[in-house]
Formats: C-alpha cells, structure tokens, sequence
C-alpha cells in the first residue's frame, strides 16, 4: 500500500529532524502533525514544500554545518627530475 501525501510529509518532517541530531520526542511529533495538518488544508498541491518552507520557523533547528568541498591542496612532487 503507497504511502498518502500526509503520511510521506510527517516521515520527513521526522526523518529531517532526526538527522538534524535531535531528539523526536512527543512534543516534536505533535508539532510535526500540526504542521502537516496545516499544509492539507493550506496547500493542495505541494504539500512537501510547504512543510520545508514552514519547518525552520516551527522548530528551532540547529544551524546547517556544511563540509569543506575537498580536501587542502599541498604541492608535492612526484619525483620527476631533481637530484640523483
């Protein structure tokens, strides 16, 4: 059985904060189901942006921490010429 619109934008709510490293706790579900509940009635067609739209200003979320895009670059040499 698939999954309604509904279902699929609290498991992400969910998901998101628990990959954000906070704790889903009863008062978190709650709000994520008010939240829901707000978009069905609010937006017809695009459930899913609503919620992310509205997510941060819901929930006090922790500032994004965004990696280094590589590695430092250090010269080197790969030995060619040089001292024998």
């Amino acid at each position: 059985m698939q999954k309604s619109d509904c279902e699929h934008a609290l498991s992400r709510i969910l998901i998101y904060i628990r990959l954000l490293g906070l704790p889903v706790s009863r008062e978190i579900s709650v709000e994520a189901l008010r939240l829901v509940e707000e978009a069905m009635q609010n937006a017809a067609e695009d459930v899913f942006g609503y919620v992310m739209q509205r997510l941060p200003q819901r929930f006090s979320l922790p500032p994004p921490v965004i990696p280094r895009p590589m590695p430092p670059v250090n010269r080197g040499s790969i030995g060619y010429g040089g001292s024998r």
